[in-house]
């Protein structure tokens, strides 16, 4: 018989309808001789190679040195396995980087982890079971957060440690923040002292000879936390909800400033005054007088007022108000007042720096009118080879008097006694760029891996 003239398995065809039996669809049409009773399998099979190694092996991770950079987080680890942690250490120039650690369920802190500025505010120095401590600060600047149980932390399923730089950047280091408070991103704590800002100043035997741009890296290396302004927080005195930290964010690298010499005293013989913290320097017509708060000010009355201090800067040593000269530019300068960035500025003076905080205002001897005129970027102006001496007004200023200068040089980058501007480091493009920076100088983690997940 041929193919074509296959005889059908039922007698009468007319009988019942045609089915495909290709693909039996009902339980009937399995009465199809032509069907297979198995399971269908599908064309590519899935094949699943999944094993658990049972395994007893110590291992330790080292990490470092390295540089976080703003939102930048370092995975140490993050794997599927169990075993036991046996240790972490982790060592920054930065007591604000975060550590956050996870064990299957148990996480130290969420979302971001724990510092070591708020484990040292709450005296946790010394080794505790199942949570993390800081040692005290190195004489090198560097912090150190240790995780050491007394016996393994075991773990069956995962381990999860990253270290994060969640430290916001400011426009503030040796400035001044407005209402004389500073708040942290996230859950980071807020520092209790405004170390960083102006107000304060340094001495060190090892910077009196070195020039104003080569002070800045200096202070860090000599001390990496020997500056301090003392000035209190003011954020979390009025938020007692705020968790606290020693120190502050920008030490170490997130601290690096260079101190460039003003731009607008390019000459020999220039002679820098200094007043005392609401002193007024001059009684000369329309010269200005500085507010009367004590340093560092009232940042809880109804209207935060901070103290301020005056500089002028005359032609030279005999101090007259109305000497001029193509050199003595006042619009090299940008007080508060002014667009763009605002001036943070400093006082280098043998073995001291003393960072009087923020450019406030401006004010100049006006030639054409014989007395001191404010400085309007938009209108009056200073000018040059016609207008006379400069007076600058900061806050908070510092809580001493420094001496006078007078310029020995025309070249600005080769003064050792100057005023000088504070400006991020030379690698940094912006303003406020380098102020979240921080060097993990290693990473060190001890633990027994006991099973591994294979696929």
């Amino acid at each position: 018989m041929s193919r074509k003239q296959q005889q059908q398995y039922y007698d009468d065809e007319n009988m019942m309808e045609i089915v495909d039996y290709s693909q039996p669809r009902r339980g009937e049409d399995l009465n199809n001789p032509n069907a297979s009773n198995g399971v269908a399998l599908p064309s590519s099979p899935v094949h699943r190679t999944e094993q658990i190694i049972d395994e007893s092996i110590y291992i330790t991770e080292r990490l470092g040195p390295l540089l976080l950079s703003k939102d930048e987080q370092l995975e140490v680890l993050n794997l599927i396995e169990g075993g036991e942690l046996i240790s972490i250490e982790v060592v920054t120039d930065n007591p604000y980087a975060s550590v956050y650690l996870e064990l299957d369920d148990f996480k130290n802190r969420t979302p971001n982890g724990i510092t070591a500025a708020e484990l040292l505010m709450a005296a946790r120095t010394g080794r505790a079971e199942r949570r993390f401590y800081a040692e005290g600060r190195r004489p090198d600047g560097s912090y150190v957060l240790k995780y050491e149980p007394a016996v393994p932390h075991p773990y069956t399923a995962k381990i999860k440690i990253q270290v994060r730089n969640d430290i916001k950047e400011t426009a503030d280091l040796f400035g001044w923040p407005d209402n004389q408070a500073y708040t942290s991103r996230g859950n980071l704590p807020v520092p209790q002292y405004l170390s960083f800002s102006g107000g304060g100043f340094i001495k060190n035997a090892n910077i009196r000879a070195t020039k104003s741009q080569e002070t800045g890296k200096s202070i860090l290396r000599f001390n990496a936390e020997e500056y301090d302004s003392g000035i209190l927080n003011l954020a979390h005195v009025t938020n007692n909800s705020l968790t606290v930290g020693t120190s502050h964010p920008y030490v170490g690298m997130a601290g690096e400033v260079v101190l460039s010499a003003a731009l607008g005293i390019p000459a020999t013989g220039i002679r820098m005054v200094t007043g005392a913290v609401g002193e007024k320097l001059l009684s000369e017509t329309g010269f200005p007088t500085p507010n009367t708060e004590q340093w560092p000010g009232n940042a809880l009355s109804a209207t935060p007022v901070p103290s301020e201090q005056q500089v002028v800067i005359y032609l030279d040593a005999t101090e007259t108000s109305s000497g001029n000269s193509a050199t003595l530019d006042a619009g090299l300068f940008r007080p508060a007042d002014t667009p763009g960035a605002y001036q943070k500025m400093c006082i280098k003076q043998g073995d001291s720096v003393y960072f009087l905080g923020k450019l406030m205002t401006m004010h100049f001897y006006d030639a054409g009118t014989s007395q001191w005129q404010i400085y309007d970027p938009t209108g009056h102006v200073h000018q040059a080879n016609t207008d006379g001496a400069i007076c600058l007004t900061f806050s908070p200023g510092v809580p001493v008097k420094p001496d006078k200068i007078t310029t020995t040089t025309a070249t600005e980058a080769d003064r050792i006694d100057t005023l000088a501007e504070v400006n991020p480091p030379l690698e940094v493009s912006s303003a406020k760029g380098g102020t979240s920076r921080i060097r993990v100088r290693e990473v060190t983690v001890i633990r027994k891996r006991k099973k591994t997940l294979l696929l």
